[in-house]
């Protein structure tokens, strides 16, 4: 199941941190992947785009709602919770609020119009002493009960094939993630063998992941029977990746 944090920095931002790190570390693969914009969207990127493409793809959002979560601009065309509320509507994303720290669910006449909705997603009031059982409780009831999204894309998906060609001064063995558009989608080990993963045909960021550290983002286009040889560089070693896309889609 595929998750998207929706919050605000100044309401409960360390709620949000704290979440997306109890979500990636359930056991036995509930969660498939939990976007946070503080992590997952690289410097110079643009923020809006992947932001709400993130949101499109998710299986579900997590609307975290704190005391000070409610602003007058919400009322605006561009305030960045209420765009990311409006493509999960439009594209019938499953909303789960979760009420923190007191905080109330908005009433419906301090809402756009755009919103009205809102008042029929689900909420669950949690205080900070029972966050991190309840909230974990929730998303595994969800991940079993919610159709999952992601599987009608990777229907849709051509197969990425991944190679590690260059160990440079990574030793034979070395694992390192592999992420598209943000998000980790396996990883590859040195020494050349072949990783392959279902990846949509067209334009996507690509990183590699080794511990906390990702490389520098690199842009790169899948095309149904294309190949692409990219070259980047991570800490002054060079390395080679060689990427392509079966010609064959699933």
């Amino acid at each position: 199941m595929r998750i998207f944090i929706s919050y605000r920095r100044d309401d409960t931002e360390g709620y949000a941190g704290w979440l997306a790190e109890l979500l990636r570390a359930l056991p036995g693969g509930t969660v498939d992947d939990v976007f946070l914009d503080v992590d997952d969207i690289a410097p110079g990127k643009n923020f809006v785009h992947d932001m709400l493409d993130a949101v499109k793809n998710a299986d579900v959002l997590l609307l975290l709602i704190g005391p000070r979560w409610w602003r007058k601009s919400l009322l605006g065309a561009n305030d960045a919770v209420r765009l990311e509320l409006e493509v999960a509507l439009a594209e019938a994303v499953p909303v789960q609020i979760l009420l923190l720290d007191g905080a109330a669910r908005p009433a419906p006449t301090a809402l756009p119009a755009s919103l009205s909705r809102m008042e029929a997603f689900p909420a669950l009031a949690i205080a900070e002493s029972e966050f991190a059982h309840k909230a974990v409780v929730l998303t595994m009831q969800m991940a079993r009960a919610l159709p999952r999204r992601s599987s009608r894309a990777v229907a849709r998906a051509g197969r990425l094939q991944v190679r590690h060609i260059d160990e440079g001064h990574f030793s034979r063995g070395d694992t390192m993630k592999i992420a598209v558009d943000g998000r980790d989608i396996g990883h590859v080990i040195t020494g050349g063998r072949v990783h392959r993963f279902d990846v949509t045909p067209g334009h996507h960021r690509f990183q590699i992941v080794r511990g906390l550290v990702r490389s520098n983002p690199l842009d790169i286009d899948v095309l149904p029977g294309g190949v692409t040889g990219v070259r980047f560089r991570w800490s002054g070693w060079a390395s080679r990746i060689v990427c392509e896309l079966d010609a064959a889609e699933d």
